[in-house]
């Protein structure tokens, strides 16, 4: 059923796609540590203090990428070549690509998410348990939140009804 609805090409660039926001979180100076949040983020470009308006501002710095890397995931799909359909529907065809990218994307993560479990209960008698492992742990239960939810976002807001040719 797979190599019905995805060329070959596809999951290399599901994976590809799922990486990227990761390097970018770590390149732009983040990291899975509590002193690693930009606190500062949350006032720039405002004379008062509004918690909401703070929390959200700080909430778009540490998951801002991932948010855009998998709301354009559907762009990325559309992009890509149709070789064949089949004989279904391009809108047909369109829909459970998308299934099949978002329940991958979403995968991904939710492996990053086993590993790191798997890890801290490893190391749960290690001495830097709290200072290392559960900030990762922490960090990466965030993450894959995140991700759910929008990629269940981009499921329901994206439809392929209007793709033409």
């Amino acid at each position: 059923y797979v190599f019905v609805v995805m060329d070959i090409y596809v999951p290399t660039r599901i994976v590809a796609w799922a990486i990227t926001p990761i390097l970018y979180f770590y390149a732009s100076g983040h990291g899975c540590t509590i002193d690693k949040i930009q606190v500062a983020s949350a006032f720039v470009g405002f004379l008062e203090n509004e918690w909401i308006r703070a929390g959200v501002m700080l909430f778009l710095n540490q998951f801002g990428i991932h948010m855009v890397f998998t709301l354009s995931l559907p762009v990325i799909l559309h992009q890509t070549q149709i070789n064949s359909n089949n004989g279904r529907g391009k809108q047909q065809f369109l829909n459970e690509r998308l299934n099949f990218a978002l329940s991958g994307y979403s995968l991904i993560f939710a492996a990053r998410g086993l590993v790191t479990i798997c890890f801290v209960a490893a190391q749960r008698r290690h001495l830097m348990v709290w200072a290392i492992f559960a900030p990762k742990y922490v960090f990466e239960l965030l993450f894959m939140l995140a991700i759910d939810f929008f990629v269940l976002f981009t499921r329901y807001s994206t439809r392929f009804s209007s793709v033409t040719a």
